[in-house]
């Protein structure tokens, strides 16, 4: 029994290895992630953002 959104017509090395990952960093979006932290960042420095306490407690928010 196949679980909803299997390719099970398409069984190959690299089946579903995209949708398992949310995203795929190569050094360019590494590059641009990085330099969207580092903004990111700056700018709650300059307190040009509010975050909300939500953000601000959670485990992905690494401040």
């Amino acid at each position: 029994m196949t679980q909803p959104g299997d390719d099970s017509g398409e069984e190959g090395e690299h089946s579903g290895s995209l949708r398992s990952a949310p995203f795929l960093l190569t050094p360019h979006t590494q590059a641009q992630f990085g330099k969207m932290n580092e903004d990111f960042d700056s700018m709650l420095q300059r307190n040009q953002i509010l975050l909300p306490v939500a953000v601000r407690t959670s485990p992905l928010y690494h401040h």
